[in-house]
């Protein structure tokens, strides 16, 4: 079989499970499978939902990017792939193949039941706060939330604490999907009041704990000779780039703070707007706008690494008066099909705790002063 680093799926990610490279998609995993001759691509069949004991692959690490290669809702990219007694897109030769490896898998089964008879079975994990708690986790806060479950993990008796990380509007695309997590994080109202709307998190299972402020970024260069916000209006800034305000919270409060300021009128038709916050910022970074309203955090304060490549592209101009706009609501929220319910409240209990709290704001996700934090 090929080494792993050389197979390509255009599912998931190559892994090694128990001596053999799969790769992996929602969590299943897939052998490839060669697909026709002559071609690069691989097809595979459904094994089974997880290794006993690995870590998988989602653990604070983007899964896909979908900025540039978004998937459609109804269905995959690339080619198809077989689950016992599904339906096939492999051909005979293929199929011949897999059918004629399980009576020697089945026999390796049997082999390996018969010399552990003696043995005591390995009991599952137990339900509640025990196991694993999996947080879908946005820009602007994989760093401070990392930082959170080391210290989360370090109380006896805790759940472990899984961090996948993307843009909030493709994580509220994977858990429309149906993709497994117990907490969704956002950076503000928008995408909770979405999925509060759609029915995958109840309003009460909806905790804020903590805000991000707004700021005003211009290309290096500054073409446009931009020093304040209310510059925005005069004729020579001739596009200004937020995120989507009517699926980001970031596009929201920037249109908040424009109404507030006595600018939107003359801004408006200046706008550039991107589903994706990440691209509307770029859009700064490589001088296709004279001006851009993001949070502070995301990503010029917590991930620069997304910014690679545009290090010294950009300045910041000011922060936005907090005023201008609502508070900035971070929220964390607990889906109504989260496997572990328990370890999830657990886990935002302990970010609500002073300790928590310091954690946060040391860490760019600071505390507005009229949320209650318990443990003061």
């Amino acid at each position: 079989m090929e080494t792993c680093r050389s197979l390509r799926s255009p599912r998931g990610y190559p892994r090694w499970c128990r001596g053999t490279c799969f790769w992996e998609d929602s969590r299943r995993l897939y052998l490839p499978v060669p697909a026709r001759p002559g071609g690069n691509d691989l097809t595979g069949t459904l094994l089974h939902h997880g290794c006993p004991g690995d870590g998988g692959v989602h653990d604070g690490s983007m899964v896909e990017d979908e900025r540039h290669s978004p998937r459609m809702l109804g269905g995959e990219r690339g080619v198809g792939s077989v689950g016992i007694g599904g339906d096939s897109t492999m051909n005979v030769a293929h199929r011949h193949a897999v059918r004629s490896a399980l009576p020697i898998l089945a026999m390796g089964a049997l082999a390996l039941t018969a010399g552990c008879t003696s043995r005591r079975p390995t009991l599952p994990e137990p339900a509640g706060a025990h196991g694993e708690v999996t947080v879908f986790v946005p820009c602007g806060m994989l760093g401070p939330m990392m930082k959170i479950r080391k210290a989360f993990e370090a109380q006896p008796g805790n759940p472990k604490v899984k961090l996948p990380n993307d843009n909030a509007v493709v994580l509220m695309r994977r858990i429309r999907r149906g993709e497994a997590s117990d907490i969704l994080l956002t950076p503000g109202e928008t995408e909770m009041n979405l999925m509060v709307a759609e029915g995958f998190i109840d309003r009460e299972d909806a905790s804020v704990f903590g805000t991000f402020r707004m700021i005003l970024v211009v290309p290096k260069e500054n073409k446009a000779g931009i020093k304040s916000v209310a510059d925005l209006a005069d004729k020579r800034v001739r596009r200004v780039a937020i995120a989507d305000p009517a699926q980001n919270s970031v596009g929201y409060y920037a249109q908040e703070s424009m109404k507030s300021l006595k600018l939107w009128d003359a801004v408006e038709p200046k706008l550039v707007t991107h589903w994706h916050a990440l691209e509307a910022v770029t859009y700064v970074c490589k001088g296709r706008v004279d001006a851009g309203l993001y949070f502070d955090a995301c990503p010029f304060e917590s991930t620069p690494s997304e910014l690679s490549g545009y290090e010294n592209a950009y300045k910041v101009i000011e922060i936005l008066p907090e005023s201008s706009h609502p508070v900035v609501k971070v929220q964390a929220g607990i889906l109504k099909k989260a496997s572990n319910p328990d370890g999830a409240r657990q886990l935002i209990s302990f970010m609500l705790t002073a300790e928590g709290q310091k954690i946060l704001q040391k860490n760019g996700i600071p505390n507005p002063r009229e949320i209650p934090v318990s443990g003061d």
